[in-house]
């Protein structure tokens, strides 16, 4: 009955300190000054084609969270917007991520959320006993998924606002190529398979990113018209929809990353593109033969 004890929000992936990248720490920082909010006290970086902001522990402490493949795939000013987008939550006490409702939120979807995949496989195998140890985390998954029906349509608002605050901060071209990236976030599993096999670039995020580089555009016409649908219990709108607001109310940006800060900014994170990157072919392996 221990595995459904609720604990609170952990990040995954690799904390990187402000010794590690200062000028990493520089830029968030500059972000939140800019939008009027205190710096996260923690930054990690993982494998998702995505970022976050979350409270972590029972302290609640602002974490950043930032993807390296969506990160490597951006031009400086979308790697601004990346992080004013996940900054403007902290500003804006969005419903999922502040306050009891957030705390609440966190605790039914971290139940279980830590145990390697392979365990809770397992699990569901080891007979009635087990069958009834896992009731608890079926019953606070199903509550995680009725509160977030609850606070659909004020995290659809949330997500909006944090876009044009980005769009404010970054400039609105930006955040909407930073949006649209994110319509191609399947391809990172070729560019895994292909850096795999067939490597041409340094890493499977570079290789990510020279693939984005060169979609055609019926592609990605194809992928916007596919994920062109939302619902109220959706936490994020549709992308398309987005776009289309932060396009509506343009920006010129307050807050300027130069390309030579952006590149040793990815100087800092290279030491841990290996690992992040080994741990994602690890789990595509995984998948593959499961």
């Amino acid at each position: 009955m221990w595995l459904a004890f609720p604990r609170p929000y952990r990040p995954e992936g690799h904390e990187v300190s402000a010794q590690d990248a200062p000028e990493l720490h520089a830029l968030v920082g500059h972000v939140a000054a800019e939008l009027g909010v205190s710096r996260p006290v923690r930054v990690f970086v993982n494998g998702q084609v995505n970022a976050s902001m979350g409270l972590a522990g029972w302290r609640r402490e602002p974490v950043l969270v930032l993807g390296l493949p969506l990160w490597w795939s951006l031009s400086p000013q979308g790697q601004v917007g990346l992080v004013a987008h996940e900054l403007a939550h902290l500003r804006n006490g969005d419903p999922a991520r502040g306050g009891v409702i957030g705390l609440a939120f966190s605790l039914l979807v971290g139940v279980g959320a830590d145990r390697p995949r392979e365990a809770r496989l397992t699990m569901l195998l080891r007979g009635y006993v087990t069958f009834l140890s896992l009731l608890p985390l079926l019953i606070a998954h199903l509550q995680a998924g009725y509160l977030a029906w609850l606070i659909g349509a004020d995290s659809q608002a949330a997500e909006f606002r944090a876009d044009l605050m980005a769009a404010r901060v970054a400039g609105s071209d930006a955040v909407v190529v930073m949006l649209d990236r994110m319509h191609m976030a399947h391809l990172l599993d070729s560019a895994l398979h292909k850096q795999r096999h067939m490597p041409e670039r340094p890493h499977a995020f570079a290789e990510y990113a020279f693939m984005l580089d060169t979609v055609p555009e019926e592609q990605w016409a194809a992928q916007r018209a596919a994920l062109a649908r939302t619902s109220l219990d959706d936490s994020h709108p549709a992308t398309v929809d987005r776009m289309q607001v932060v396009q509506a109310r343009p920006e010129p940006g307050t807050v300027h990353l130069p390309p030579k800060t952006a590149e040793w900014i990815r100087l800092e994170l290279g030491p841990f593109v290996r690992p992040i990157e080994t741990q994602a072919q690890e789990w595509r392996q995984y998948l593959l033969h499961s």
